[in-house]
Order: C-alpha cells, then sequence, then structure tokens
C-alpha cells in the first residue's frame, strides 16, 4: 500500500567544529560561528528570550494544570538557546505548567563538543549537566528528552529541516498538529545555509503557529521578511545584539498562504483531539504498559486511576524478578527499525530516572548478543552501520565478549554498552508511586461504553467509573474490552528458569543473548529462559520448558552442563505477552472499525487511492498492547506517545511512527483485501 511507504531517513553526520583561539566553536559546514564571540549568551537572551517576551508571558500563565507552552526551533546548535529558556522556566514559570521545546538539527554535535563549547557558561551548569547526561547517541529522528520531573520536555529532531517540520505535521493536516507558542529561528545566516530559510520552510513555519504565535531572529534578509511576511507574520525590525544594527520579530495574524499537500496521502492514522474534560483518565492494566501510560499522564497533571484485575500491579509478564532490556539493531533504515532504536534509546533514560542510581531495581550492566560463524556478513553490515555510534553498540569478538561477561564465550557478537536488566515489578511500582495515580487491584473491567463526556467504565464487582480517557493495557485480553477480533493480538507463553547461584559458577556480569538468555545474579538466583509457546494456557511451569531454557543456556556458556541439573528442583515463573502479526506495539486510538470500513472502502478498489479524511477513532480509548517480548523497551516511549495525544501536546513520535504504531493499520489492510464483511 502506497499510503504506508515512507522516505528513506537521512543518516546525519555529527559535527566536528572547529576552535577559535577564544574557545568559540565555529562549523565548517556552513563557515560560521555558533554563537557570538562577544557574549552569546546575552545574545541569546536579547534576540530570543527577549524579544519573545517569554519572561513576562511565562510569570502571567496560570498555575493549573494542563498549562503548557511549546517553542519551536530551527537550529539547536550548541543548546545555549534551550538551556536559557529552560533556566527562565525554572525561574518564573508556575509549578504545574510544563514546557515543550522542539528543536531541530542537521548537523549535531557530540556530547564532548556540546561540554566544551558551554562550558563558558558557569551559571549554566545546573542545566548542562543533565543535558550531557542525557544527551543520546545521534542517531536521525525523534528524542524526546525529560528534565525536571517531566516539567521540561526537549524534542530534539535530527534530521533536515524540511523533513523535521513535515514530521511535526506541517504538511498533512496541519490543523491537527499542535502549534508553537513562539518560534527561535536560529539557523546559521541565510547567505551560508540558504536551506533553512527558504519558502517551503517558511511556510511550514506557518502552518505550526496560531494567531498570536510570535517569533524572533538575528536574521533581517530581504528574502526571509519576504516569506515569513507572505505565510502570515507581521514583522518589526528591531535594533540588534551588540554590533548587529537588526534584527526581526514577528507575531502570527492567522493568515497565511496556502500550501501544496501530498496528492498521496490517505492519513488513516490521524485522529481529531481527544475531547477534553476535568482531566482524568483511566488505564486499565498496571503491568509495565499501563503503569508507563499512568505515569505519562500523572506527570502532565492528569488523575489517574489504574484498575487492576488481579491482587496486585505487575503480576502478568511483568512480574519476572528480572527484566532485559533489549533491542534488535535494524539492518535497513525503516519505521519498524527506527522505532527499534528510539524506543530502546528512550526506555534507557526513562528507567535512569525512574531508579535514579537504585541499584537493586536497575544494572546498567551491559548486554552481549552473540552470533555464530554464519552471521558474519550480517554482523559486519551492521558493525559499519553503526560505526558512528559506539555508545549505543561495538562489534567484539569471541575474547572481547568473554572479558565483558567474565565467562568463556565461543562467539562473539554485538556489545550494548548502556543496556543491563530491570526488576519490572519495581519499574511499574515506582511508576504508579505518584500523587496523581490511585491503584485499585482486583477490580476487573466489566465493559466499556461511551458517552458525551467520555467514558463510562463498569467493573464485574458492581460500580461505575468515568473518565474523559481511556487507556487499555492488558495485553492479549484487550479484545474482551474492545470486541472480538477488534486488534490482531496473540498469547505468547513464556517460562523463565531461576537457577540457584551456586549452580553457575562463574556467572556471567553482563546480559548474554543468544536464542535465550541469562542474567548476572540478582539476589540468590540466576535468571534464565524464555520459553516461547503460542496459545493461552495456564501458569503452571513445565519440566519441558526448563529443560529448554538450560539447553539454551548451555548453547549461551558452553562451560555450563545442562544434564547436571535436576528440572524437578528448579524455580520458575510464566507470563503471557501479546504479539502482533508486524511484531510492533499497538499504541494510539482505538479506531472505529465500521467507520472506518465505510470510510475507506474506496482502497478496497485501489490500494493507492488518495482518500484525504483521517481516521474515525473512538474518542477518547486508547491502547497499549502487543509489546511482545519487548515491552520493557518499547512501553515508556508508546506511553508517552498516547500521554501526548491525550494530554493535547506535540508527540515524542513522528509522523510516520504514529503511523506505523497505529492500532488502525491492520484495520485498513483488512480493508484493501477485501477481508470485512
Amino acid at each position: 500500500m502506497s499510503s504506508d511507504l515512507c522516505p528513506p531517513i537521512a543518516t546525519p553526520r555529527a559535527s566536528e567544529p572547529e576552535w577559535l583561539a577564544d574557545g568559540t566553536p565555529f562549523s565548517r559546514e556552513f563557515n560560521d560561528v555558533y554563537y557570538s564571540r562577544d557574549d552569546g549568551s546575552a545574545e541569546s537572551r536579547y534576540v530570543f528570550l527577549d524579544h519573545n517576551r517569554l519572561a513576562a508571558r511565562w510569570a502571567a500563565l496560570p498555575d493549573a494544570p494542563g498549562t503548557l507552552f511549546v517553542i519551536h526551533e530551527t537550529g539547536f546548535g550548541t543548546g545555549l538557546n534551550f538551556l536559557l529558556a529552560w533556566q527562565l522556566w525554572q525561574s518564573v514559570a508556575p509549578a504545574s505548567a510544563r514546557l515543550v521545546f522542539r528543536s531541530l538539527e542537521a548537523f549535531p554535535l557530540e556530547a564532548d563538543a556540546l561540554a566544551r563549547a558551554l562550558q563558558r557558561w558557569p551559571v549554566l551548569e545546573p542545566f548542562t549537566r543533565p543535558l550531557l547526561g542525557a544527551w543520546p547517541p545521534l542517531l536521525p529522528g525523534l528524542h524526546t528528552l525529560e528534565f525536571d520531573g517531566g516539567q521540561v520536555s526537549l524534542q530534539l529532531y535530527i534530521g533536515d529541516v524540511r523533513e523535521a517540520l513535515e514530521q511535526c505535521g506541517a504538511d498533512t493536516h496541519p490543523e491537527l498538529a499542535v502549534k508553537a507558542d513562539a518560534w527561535f529561528l536560529d539557523g546559521f545566516a541565510p547567505a551560508r545555509n540558504p536551506a533553512m530559510w527558504d519558502d517551503a520552510v517558511m511556510r511550514r513555519v506557518a502552518a505550526l503557529s496560531k494567531p498570536g504565535t510570535t517569533l524572533a531572529t538575528f536574521t533581517v534578509a530581504a528574502a526571509v521578511r519576504t516569506a515569513l511576511a507572505k505565510h502570515g507574520f507581521t514583522l518589526a525590525r528591531v535594533p540588534g545584539f551588540g554590533r548587529k544594527r537588526d534584527m526581526l520579530t514577528g507575531v502570527f495574524d492567522g493568515e497565511t498562504a496556502p500550501g501544496p499537500r501530498p496528492p498521496t496521502q490517505t492519513p488513516w492514522h490521524l485522529a481529531a483531539a481527544a475531547p477534553r474534560g476535568d482531566r482524568r483518565a483511566i488505564v486499565i492494566g498496571a503491568g509495565i504498559a499501563g503503569a508507563t501510560c499512568a505515569r505519562a499522564l500523572a506527570r502532565r497533571g492528569w488523575r489517574v486511576t489504574v484498575l487492576e484485575a488481579d491482587a496486585a500491579p505487575a503480576t502478568g509478564a511483568s512480574g519476572n524478578p528480572q527484566g532485559m532490556l533489549f533491542t534488535q539493531l535494524p539492518a535497513a533504515d525503516t519505521p519498524h527499525g527506527e522505532f527499534t532504536l528510539h524506543s530502546f534509546m528512550h526506555a534507557l533514560r526513562y528507567y535512569a530516572e525512574l531508579f535514579a542510581g537504585d541499584s537493586k531495581g536497575l544494572s546498567p550492566c551491559g548486554l552481549l548478543q552473540l552470533h555464530g560463524p554464519r552471521d558474519a556478513a550480517a554482523l559486519a553490515r551492521l558493525a559499519e552501520r553503526f560505526a558512528a555510534y559506539p555508545r549505543l553498540v561495538r562489534l567484539v569478538d569471541a575474547a572481547q565478549a568473554s572479558a565483558l561477561a567474565g565467562v568463556p564465550l565461543a562467539h562473539g557478537g554485538l556489545y550494548l554498552p548502556a543496556s543491563g536488566w530491570i526488576v519490572p515489578p519495581a519499574a511499574c511500582g515506582r511508576a504508579l508511586d505518584h500523587p496523581l495515580i490511585e491503584t485499585l487491584p482486583g477490580c476487573r473491567v466489566r465493559a466499556l461504553s461511551a458517552e458525551e463526556s467520555g467514558w463510562r467504565v463498569q467493573l464485574d464487582a458492581g460500580g461505575m467509573l468515568q473518565a474523559g480517557a481511556v487507556i487499555v493495557a492488558t495485553a492479549a485480553a484487550a479484545n474482551e474490552l474492545l470486541g472480538a477480533d477488534a486488534l490482531p493480538l496473540s498469547p505468547l507463553r513464556g517460562q523463565i528458569t531461576l537457577l540457584p547461584r551456586a549452580a553457575l559458577t562463574p556467572a556471567p556480569r553482563c546480559v548474554v543473548c543468544a536464542e535465550g538468555y541469562v542474567a548476572p545474579p540478582h539476589g540468590e538466583w540466576i535468571c534464565c529462559g524464555a520459553s516461547f509457546v503460542r496459545g493461552a494456557g495456564d501458569f503452571v511451569p513445565t519440566a519441558g520448558e526448563h529443560r529448554g531454557n538450560l539447553q539454551q543456556l548451555q548453547e549461551i556458556l558452553p562451560f555450563f552442563d545442562a544434564t547436571a541439573v535436576d528440572v524437578a528442583t528448579l524455580a520458575g515463573r510464566v507470563g503471557y505477552r501479546a504479539s502482533t502479526p508486524d511484531r510492533l506495539p499497538l499504541a494510539g486510538p482505538v479506531p472505529d472499525i465500521a467507520a472506518f470500513r465505510e470510510a475507506y472502502a474506496g482502497l478496497q478498489r485501489n490500494a493507492r487511492l488518495p482518500i484525504d479524511r483521517i481516521g474515525p477513532y473512538r474518542r477518547g480509548l486508547y491502547v497499549s498492547a502487543g509489546h511482545g517480548s519487548r515491552g520493557l523497551t518499547s512501553a515508556p516511549l508508546c506511553a508517552e506517545a498516547i500521554a501526548a495525544a491525550i494530554a493535547g501536546e506535540p508527540s515524542p513520535l513522528p509522523r510516520r511512527l504514529q503511523r506505523t504504531l497505529s492500532p488502525a493499520r491492520f484495520l485498513i489492510r483488512r480493508i484493501i483485501k477485501g477481508q470485512l464483511p
């Protein structure tokens, strides 16, 4: 289906600035300095903070949940503008307000260059330090970094300016995009970087603005003024900073020249905004998917009630004593691969903040993915593709892998130094430990029904709850509430085996994976596994699955003798994951099947037919399910995307990934194939 296709993801390259004698970074790409040699900090404050009137506007914001201010920036550079905005926000904005700072950069700086560029402003160190600590491997796409307990969010898009603004929603149905309150137009000078300032870019800037949106920029180039005025900005030239005679400010008046929409789009993945009510939500399911959704909403000021059918949270697949932070590095630039990478990097940041150095709940011990000789060619390609990202992954031979693991290994493979393991029940407990979250165990939901103001949730034991938004996070059981065959979810049984610590000597000091996995000791146990058995069943561990896990362990650690272990004495645990046909989660609004069938019936005759209509979804009803065996890595980013949609914030997922994860994607395919009655 042509509407599912996405352009290749352009690979950016990290910029390596020159350093002038006074320590100012100088861009080789654009033959220009990153900030004023006189006083870059003062210039940024003057141009971007003062001339967007941020101090006064932020001081006047209401101190109420849901207060949001959005800044869009073209040209992240050294991050100086962001740090100064964050500093000002912290000093004048109300405590309940949230700042989303969305910036783009085609030539990002590595962390060491960023640190060197910012070291001249020690007063910013309380802000620079957490930024550097969260700074991601510079992979293309949208990276979301959360600070100050969720009060400040940096959404950094690494890639081309046009692609970045398009993926923000500037082209296809911009009326659904969350608009900027202020713009920092801070690319390198138009004469040196014309692509950042052309008419097409300014049209997209206008499309992401609303009446009253302000802008500020250091340039007064005639072409920039003409393009901004053409697309709806009222402009003023004002005195510039230092030796610069002029700069430009503007206000968007809401009238813009119409821009072309892609002629071959069927935007079935786009949904109308959720109804705004009393900012109450219900999450059904208290595993990792539900707990991360609840936390993401609570951090945005929503009151959340979490309903769990079992006697306590994390009693399903999220109840294992150890969970591995695993990802599969993609061999090609695809939306699937982009989500795999970005959800993994987001999860590492999420758990680092959640556990805040608690080594009992989180161990960033590293993870080895072993590969045999038959995988040599594929490994070489992966190593070449990710050679620029050693903080993410390194190729190691058998000797290096053995040294990292502290045990003899027969093969090398890929080493993910930032990965490791967590305690999933502890992660769920910490996520749910928030003053705006109420968790009700032993509450099984009987049915959901839509109301004008939101949703009614009927409980098995009697009683009813109401909320403006509901998130179903019950894994393969989601269809019990959403309707038979509403979503293609299949249960996968997974049994882990717990070996006594003395049964494996020496034990690995990092996670080691092949067909199965083994984790470093945790308490008195060593966890290995896990089985994959399709279909539902009971929760009783079997000797056969223990033997399978031990055989996988022996293949990972050749010195281990699986036959020497009496499986009848082993402890274990069974959980059920939910999988989808394409092995990607379902994260987003729940489609209205009958309305979808009617709206997109033309696709059955012509799969390439552009139908310029957004998807008919069940407003206020969302799902996070189908995470499979990688839920610990995929659930946190999916939760942020769902919470942003409910709260009316810019999504941490670009539009192409919203499409990739949409719960309607399989429904559209069924319509095209004529498989709906």
